[in-house]
């Protein structure tokens, strides 16, 4: 029987062919994917304190080059402020910030310089802080310690 297979290649062949064409086996692939992706974004605006004061006296200014002024404000209404950023303005020009932690703590003893034959007067602006931001700026009323005497 093989040696009559080796007579006839083309019949086996064709018939080989034939059977690929016509069986039932198909090559298929199929790729499927689900996927669900959200993101949330949020946005919110950190209030300002709604008020803010200065006061310089005898017992802030004392005796020296240095005295304080107490900087008191209203709580910010933003409930995630963290704390308060004062700065200290004298003659329009800002100076070093301070940090207050807290969003209930509602007064500080800023530091300010004092001058030998008159007084530097302050103004300080008040920022809610969260993180790294900061409100708009609220400016108090001008304070200062007054003569190296004692805030004469």
């Amino acid at each position: 029987m093989i040696a009559a297979l080796r007579r006839h290649p083309l019949p086996i062949a064709l018939a080989a062919v034939v059977f690929v064409l016509l069986s039932p086996f198909q090559a298929q692939a199929a790729w499927q994917s689900a996927s669900s992706v959200s993101t949330s974004v949020g946005t919110a605006t950190l209030a300002p304190v709604p008020s803010a004061s200065a006061v310089a006296g005898l017992n802030n200014c004392g005796l020296g080059t240095q005295g304080t002024v107490t900087v008191s404000w209203t709580i910010t209404p933003a409930a995630f402020a963290t704390g308060y950023q004062i700065t200290p303005v004298r003659n329009g020009t800002p100076q070093t910030p301070i940090t207050v932690s807290g969003r209930s703590t509602l007064t500080a003893q800023v530091p300010v310089d004092r001058a030998l034959l008159g007084t530097l007067p302050y103004t300080f602006m008040v920022r809610a802080g969260f993180a790294n931001w900061t409100s708009t700026a609220v400016t108090t009323n001008s304070a200062s310690c007054g003569l190296l005497i004692g805030g004469l």
